[in-house]
């Protein structure tokens, strides 16, 4: 009877070790994955804020274009012939 509890005494710490490590073994891919998309959202974050500065500009070169269109078709109808 003895020997049958330590032999599942045993069992039971083997198979504990290897859930212990098993479960190490998945920590580490998943600490790895998840500095490898922290690195990808770091990155894109940047390229974002690139990309909004872009945007910026072109909505400020789109205003600009705007308001010369508009002052143009102003004194196109106005009867101004010298509107350039």
């Amino acid at each position: 009877m003895r020997q049958n509890i330590k032999c599942r005494l045993l069992i039971c710490e083997f198979v504990c070790v290897c859930v212990c490590v098993c479960a190490r073994g998945v920590c580490a891919q998943q600490r790895q994955a998840l500095q490898e998309t922290l690195s990808v959202l770091h990155s894109s974050g940047s390229e974002l804020t690139d990309v909004r500065g872009f945007l910026n500009q072109l909505m400020g070169a789109w205003q600009a274009f705007r308001s010369q269109i508009l002052q143009h078709s102003t004194q196109v109808l106005s009867g101004n012939t010298h509107a350039r």
